[in-house]
């Protein structure tokens, strides 16, 4: 999403469009923005870390930036940012995740500080193990890849000042198993 990391027409800084995109969307990696100066451009990649920016070009006797939006009219989610291990639950995973927290919260109120209702918006989480190699002589080193685990939760409820802050984020989740 472009028009979410841009420079507006009163030159405000791209910086605070970016953090607020960050902020918003935990499960955006990186972004992508174009910061025009009359007939100068530059491209500016952003993630949690900083941006990096291109050399400043003439956006109007290249072909530089039509070429841009072509291609990034052109591509998928994940490669304008989005995290693919972040998704929707189906309703059935969000029930079940939902009964199980609202159970938790309900034992112990103290530690689950963050509201939560049967409305909340959930997110799972698959999480890809590593496939360490086997001792066991009799199962080939590489054979076995663990399969990814599920996790079904709220959005995290930490939200740092600082957009590199935010990526180790606290989440509370139950594991859904399929």
């Amino acid at each position: 999403d472009l028009s979410a990391c841009r420079i507006n027409s009163k030159g405000q800084s791209s910086i605070t469009h970016a953090w607020m995109k960050f902020d918003h969307d935990p499960a955006l990696l990186f972004c992508f923005s174009v910061a025009l100066f009359s007939n100068k451009a530059r491209f500016i990649r952003w993630d949690r870390s900083g941006a990096v920016v291109s050399r400043l070009f003439d956006w109007i006797k290249t072909g530089h930036l039509s070429d841009f939006l072509w291609r990034v009219s052109r591509t998928s989610a994940t490669q304008l940012g989005k995290d693919p291990t972040i998704d929707t639950p189906t309703r059935a995973e969000s029930e079940a995740a939902m009964k199980a927290l609202l159970s938790f919260r309900e034992r112990h109120p103290d530690f689950f500080p963050i509201e939560l209702t049967e409305d909340t918006p959930l997110q799972r989480v698959t999480v890809y193990p590593d496939a360490k190699p086997t001792k066991r002589k009799d199962v080939a080193r590489c054979s076995i890849r663990p399969s990814p685990r599920y996790f079904v939760g709220p959005k995290p409820h930490v939200r740092p000042d600082s957009v590199n802050g935010k990526a180790t984020q606290c989440r509370f989740a139950v594991e859904i198993i399929t």
